[in-house]
């Protein structure tokens, strides 16, 4: 992939059919909220001598837009932080013992899998 390149390719790998039914990767540009379409893509300047000079508001900016527009969201009944260092080092946020107590209730089986990470 070429760094001018239109496309994402992201793989995702599990051994559970469950966990990947739950959290398909999707794109971004479908979970856009509601409040962000709705927001103005500028607004009136209040100084003196400005007044009719619009102010871009941040639905102008193109790093957020990118973000929402090619991103990729991995949907999930909670919320998950996760990190990647550059060595290959992993570290999942200390949530996720409280998040695994559930899924033990849950999905036994798919909690042994889970358990030591």
């Amino acid at each position: 992939m070429g760094f001018l390149s239109n496309s994402i390719t992201v793989d995702v790998y599990t051994n559970q059919q469950y966990a990947y039914d739950q959290c398909k990767p999707q794109l971004a540009k479908k979970y856009i909220p509601e409040w962000w379409k709705s927001l103005p893509a500028s607004r009136p300047t209040h100084q003196e001598f400005y007044d009719d000079l619009p102010i871009s508001s941040m639905k102008q900016c193109p790093a957020i837009n990118d973000i929402l527009k090619a991103g990729i969201i991995f949907p999930s009944w909670c919320e998950l932080h996760m990190r990647v260092g550059i060595g290959g080092e992993k570290e999942v946020a200390k949530a996720w013992k409280e998040i695994q107590k559930d899924i033990k209730q849950i999905d036994k089986e798919f909690y042994e899998i889970i358990k030591e990470r």
